[in-house]
């Protein structure tokens, strides 16, 4: 649903990559004056393709239909893991943001791929939700070894070796690889270490779109990673 305040609301299909799909009959019943349509008709285009799955199961099926495409999968993935989280373990593994910041969690979307600065602020953003999120007091208190680690990804790395859990290391890899992303190309003038980090996630300048797909798919891998080790593995024993 797009909305402009409390003036109109609009369904959309947002499930495409290129192009945001309107329903015609929408478009005359729900934007107020002829100005608004006027302005909207001036972005229609003619289309070869089809509404998305989830639109088409929503709107005429009346079924529940689960976003199937980013970023609309990770923040599904990261409310259902932190709400399950703290109803098993009593605290969030990710913190909430506080005032002020919330927007990085409600502004990500997919960007512009020739924009530069746009996709360094989602870089950003995204180490704003994950990693300076987590519960670094909490999962602290879970490890036994207490010897001078520092930095919430370390803690977090202690705790998932000191569990048991096989497979983490890939996951720990992303957020370092996100976090190295987000210090040499919005923390520091871009250099060497920021060039290098793209050729090692394979990010190129006019496919920042693709790129942070990529990323966000990658943490959602986490996400989904954790909630099968210490939520439903944790259930069937």
């Amino acid at each position: 649903m797009l909305r402009c305040g409390s003036k109109w609301g609009l369904p959309i299909d947002n499930h495409h990559k290129d192009y945001v799909l309107v329903y015609l009959g929408d478009l005359g019943r729900d934007l107020p004056d002829v100005e608004e349509q006027r302005y909207w008709r001036g972005f229609n285009r003619p289309i070869e393709k089809k509404i998305s799955r989830v639109k088409y199961e929503r709107d005429f099926e009346a079924n529940f239909a689960e976003a199937t495409v980013q970023p609309f999968v990770f923040i599904n993935a990261y409310n259902k893991l932190n709400s399950i989280w703290e109803s098993k373990f009593s605290w969030s593994l990710f913190k909430e943001l506080r005032n002020g910041d919330e927007y990085n969690f409600t502004s990500l979307h997919i960007p512009d791929g020739k924009s530069q600065s746009e996709f360094d602020s989602l870089v950003l953003s995204l180490n704003k939700v994950i990693c300076d999120s987590l519960n670094e007091r909490e999962i602290s208190k879970a490890i036994t070894s207490k010897d001078s680690i520092k930095g919430s990804i370390s803690i977090f790395e202690c705790w998932l070796r000191e569990s048991g859990k096989a497979g983490f290391e890939e996951h720990i890899k992303v957020l370092r690889n996100l976090q190295e992303l987000r210090s040499s190309g919005t923390g520091h003038c871009k250099g060497e270490n920021y060039k290098k980090i793209c050729r090692k996630l394979s990010i190129e300048y006019g496919k920042f779109d693709d790129a942070f797909i990529a990323l966000l798919d990658q943490v959602t891998g986490m996400l989904k990673y954790l909630e099968k080790e210490f939520i439903d593995n944790s259930n069937d024993s």
